[in-house]
């Protein structure tokens, strides 16, 4: 939820980070934390704390990516497990899951988040997945600011060579 870069000037980062960020990320990490100490389902509450929508649950069939440019370029396939048997899902990174296809139907588009996580509710980052890892896909609406025109122009499918438009999680 949060990319540090480049340090700047606390007057700067008010007027350009996202209001909320960090609250917000503590209280995921609280939520997945607590569902895992008193026996729910991570995945439900992390859904549930996020306002998103869960997308998928399946097994990390084949992941091909090379680092290039100094991006982390690839392509995940999974086969879906529970009520998405017989489904699959397929994702496109540069660095972030940028799209999610469910049986090559267009589902989640960057600048939404398309976020992976383990049976525990934990992340699991691009750099981290591995063919055979059993994980749900969750998608997540982006701020508003990275919904509008200007947004959805510098972060959305046609950004990355795509020729389709972005397609909100939820409307």
């Amino acid at each position: 939820m949060a990319i540090v870069d480049t340090p700047i000037h606390g007057s700067i980062a008010k007027k350009v980070a996202i209001r909320g960020s960090i609250s917000k990320c503590i209280m995921v990490g609280k939520t997945v934390h607590d569902a895992n100490k008193t026996g729910k389902d991570p995945i439900s509450e992390l859904v549930e704390c996020l306002n998103g929508v869960l997308l998928f649950k399946g097994l990390v069939k084949r992941y091909i990516h090379e680092d290039r440019e100094g991006f982390l370029y690839g392509k995940a396939t999974y086969e879906g497990v529970e009520k998405w048997k017989r489904h699959q899902l397929k994702t496109w990174i540069k660095n972030e899951n940028i799209i999610a296809w469910r049986d090559d139907e267009v589902i989640a588009t960057s600048p939404d988040l398309i976020c992976i996580v383990d049976e525990d509710g934990r992340a699991i980052t691009n750099a981290e997945l591995e063919e055979g890892t059993k994980a749900a896909v969750i998608g997540v609406n982006a701020p508003e600011v990275w919904t509008t025109p200007k947004g959805i122009e510098l972060f959305g499918p046609k950004h990355f060579g795509f020729n389709f438009n972005y397609k909100p999680i939820r409307k």
